[in-house]
């Protein structure tokens, strides 16, 4: 159970990573409130005194960018082998474009939640105790050719 609740936690961080990140960035932006008197700087900022200082910066070379294109949402997505296996053993559709990412991020929410209500169901582990024990081994002759063994088991008090 324990092993299929990790699963589900991994493969929803995967997932949470295929969405588009300018989505995450609009709802960063939104939940950064000012309080009264203070300035924001940096890139969003509109303060001139930043703009005044940010010809003095260096500038990076313009180069090709490596990954992190932006997809679209019927770009055709390709998993790797692991994930593509997680979600079999959790018997889930596999999501095919980015468009199938937030129903299959509910999928793994149910199944979550499944596993959560299945592990308040078991309820406590109850803990064995130790009985130290004795054992005996007998081994007697019977007839000609044959041995009788037997073994008792001896509980301490």
């Amino acid at each position: 159970m324990l092993r299929r609740r990790i699963i589900v936690t991994d493969l929803t961080s995967y997932l949470q990573g295929l969405l588009p990140k300018e989505a995450a960035a609009a709802e960063e932006k939104a939940a950064v409130s000012l309080e009264a008197g203070a300035v924001a700087i940096g890139k969003s900022a509109d303060n001139e005194e930043t703009d005044a200082w940010a010809m003095l910066a260096k500038k990076k070379k313009k180069g090709k960018k490596k990954g992190n294109k932006a997809k679209s949402t019927s770009s055709i997505l390709g998993h790797p082998p692991t994930k593509i296996a997680a979600f079999a053993e959790l018997k889930l559709d596999l999501p095919t474009t980015i468009a199938a990412v937030p129903a299959a991020l509910e999928a793994l929410a149910k199944k979550e939640a499944e596993f959560d209500a299945a592990v308040a169901k078991l309820g406590p582990v109850e803990k064995k105790v130790y009985v130290p024990r004795k054992i005996a081994l007998r081994v007697q002759p019977k007839g000609e050719s044959d041995i009788k063994v037997s073994i008792d088991v001896i509980e301490l008090p």
